[in-house]
């Protein structure tokens, strides 16, 4: 903050309070850097906005929003926020057509989904509910809850996905359907029911834990205390269990990168082939590649 001071103090003269120095044409600013900013003393990236602004005239959303991207990446961007609060408008001027376009829905039924997003949005941001000191009470929208039911994940699921006895060969069925959830036990208990669903032998799948030795680790005390035991009970967000059972016809997502070129990355949707001992074979069912 002193080097903002001292730049506002270089440029306003005779002022006798800190007020008349965070005063810019008239209007009073609440800190030194905004009326630094007022003043043009720092970058604000006005001339990244202009350029959207200009580049909005002949150029689509997604255009714009790649323009903004490029932006970020190159890193010149003092306030990204600043910029993103001006331009929003036009980042996302098509998103809601698009949308409405894709949904083959009414501007009603779009709306709802918007709702619906910016609910999900504000859920996250903490500001749904009561205060939150790290336990908070938030009121669901009836219309989200399952009620009268006293088995919750077969509701949920069967409503997710309707007839998937008769859809377990088409891919596109998959495509646009998903379970999230924010526990591995809750994640693990919805995959067993699904599984349950699909005919067919499961096949376990274990993954090859081993720590990474390192200069911390020379002793056979520690060695111990972090046995491939230990570690292949390890639960942790990212990471799949040490032993998932899998069937013909199941979805699947890649949690790590293998192929950029094949589009093989992570978050990438397929849906099971064939189950060998090394290899699954599997098809995409998301992205760019979907069927490859």
């Amino acid at each position: 903050m002193r080097n903002i001071l001292g730049i506002l103090l270089n440029k306003v003269k005779g002022a006798k309070l800190f007020e008349g120095i965070r005063t810019v044409n008239g209007d009073i600013f609440p800190t030194f850097r905004c009326a630094c900013y007022a003043l043009g003393l720092l970058d604000d990236d006005k001339e990244y906005v202009d350029a959207i602004e200009e580049a909005s005239l002949s150029g689509s959303g997604f255009y714009l929003r790649f323009l903004f991207a490029t932006m970020l990446i190159s890193n010149s961007l003092s306030r990204p926020e600043f910029v993103w609060q001006k331009t929003w408008q036009y980042l996302a001027n098509d998103i809601l057509y698009n949308q409405r376009i894709a949904l083959k829905s009414p501007a009603s039924e779009v709306e709802q989904t918007r709702d619906f997003a910016n609910w999900i949005l504000d859920l996250g941001e903490g500001k749904v509910g009561s205060v939150n000191d790290g336990e908070a009470v938030v009121d669901i929208p009836h219309d989200l809850l399952i009620t009268n039911s006293t088995n919750p994940i077969f509701s949920l699921t069967k409503y997710v996905y309707p007839s998937i006895l008769v859809n377990i060969n088409n891919s596109s069925y998959f495509q646009e359907k998903a379970i999230l959830a924010p526990k591995h036990e809750v994640v693990q208990e919805i995959n067993d029911r699904l599984l349950s669903l699909f005919p067919g032998d499961e096949k376990e799948c274990l993954s090859s834990d081993s720590l990474c030795e390192s200069e911390q680790l020379h002793d056979q005390f520690r060695k111990t205390l972090y046995s491939p035991g230990v570690l292949n009970g390890l639960k942790l967000s990212g990471l799949s269990n040490h032993k998932i059972l899998l069937k013909i016809g199941v979805p699947i997502m890649l949690l790590k990168n293998i192929d950029h070129k094949s589009r093989l990355s992570n978050g990438t949707r397929l849906r099971v082939l064939s189950l060998g001992n090394r290899v699954i074979e599997a098809e995409i069912i998301s992205r760019s590649n979907i069927g490859s």
